[in-house]
């Protein structure tokens, strides 16, 4: 199993909470896609960080996602939200699930 995680860094708190309400009303297309096992949202007000962490059977599901137009309808922006922010996504391999 992996984990895919963004590290979504706003440009302040108005950005910070833009990006919250987004992901709070998320489209949810991922959830019954092939190889999903989960979905978790982190964030940290005081250092203004968010990580967005998907979790998958493998790398090739998680691809297949990336993909599909599913992944285009679900990262759709709504509302003409203009979110100012630096993200960096990462693979983890899941060594120990307990």
């Amino acid at each position: 199993m992996i984990a895919v995680v963004n590290h979504i860094k706003p440009k302040d708190s108005e950005n910070y909470e833009k990006i919250l309400e987004m992901f709070k009303n998320r489209r949810r297309m991922v959830d019954k896609f092939r190889g999903f096992r989960g979905f978790k949202l982190l964030a940290s007000k005081d250092d203004l960080e968010i990580m967005v962490m998907t979790l998958w059977d493998n790398e090739e599901a998680f691809r297949k996602w990336v993909d599909s137009p599913q992944f285009k309808q679900g990262h759709e922006r709504t509302g003409g939200a203009n979110i100012e922010a630096n993200s960096r996504g990462v693979i983890y391999e899941i060594v120990i699930d307990e």
